[in-house]
This record gives C-alpha cells, sequence and structure tokens, in this order.
C-alpha cells in the first residue's frame, strides 16, 4: 500500500469516528434523526422517482469502466445521496444565510 492511501485511510476513518462521535452527542437536534424527516422522504412520487434512479445507477454501473464501481457500490451511494442530500442542502443553505 502506498503511503498516500495509508493517510487517506486513516484520515477518513478519523473523520468517520468524529461524524460518529458528534451524531450521538447531539442526538435530537440533527434533522435527519427525525421522524419527520424520513416521512418526507418516503412520499410515494419521490420513491418511484428514487426506484427509477437506483435501477438505471446499479444497471449502469459494470459498463462504465470503472473497476471500482459495480452494481453493489452505485446502490449504496444513490441509498446516502438519496437519504443525505435534503439535510446536506439545508445545511449549506443555512450556513449561506448566516444562521
Amino acid at each position: 500500500m502506498t503511503t498516500f492511501f495509508i493517510t487517506y485511510l486513516s484520515v477518513w476513518a478519523t473523520l468517520c469516528v468524529i461524524a460518529l462521535i458528534l451524531a450521538i452527542r447531539l442526538g435530537w437536534r440533527l434533522e435527519f434523526t427525525h421522524a419527520v424527516y424520513w416521512r418526507a422522504l418516503l412520499v410515494p412520487w419521490k420513491l418511484v422517482t428514487f426506484l427509477v434512479a437506483i435501477s438505471a445507477m446499479m444497471v449502469i454501473a459494470p459498463w462504465t469502466g470503472d473497476p471500482t464501481w459495480d452494481w453493489f457500490d452505485a446502490g449504496f451511494m444513490a441509498i446516502f445521496a438519496y437519504a443525505g442530500a435534503p439535510w446536506a442542502v439545508g445545511v449549506l443553505y443555512q450556513g449561506l444565510r448566516g444562521w
């Protein structure tokens, strides 16, 4: 393994642990821990749109030419994006507003 990869993996793992600790400590103050957030994601039209998009991503994944991107990776990336994007956009908006 290269030094860059080891450094990258170490920093990534450390940041994941820090994020997990912060999420546990902040608990209910984080919007994505509320049922309202998840109910908003489970609206039928959003689910149908998501299912069409994830299906397309998973179908084309093996033919992208990237040996590290398969249908499994495409599925998880789509799920995490669907689950986290509204929260991330909200945080960005609040940050730009100076809240």
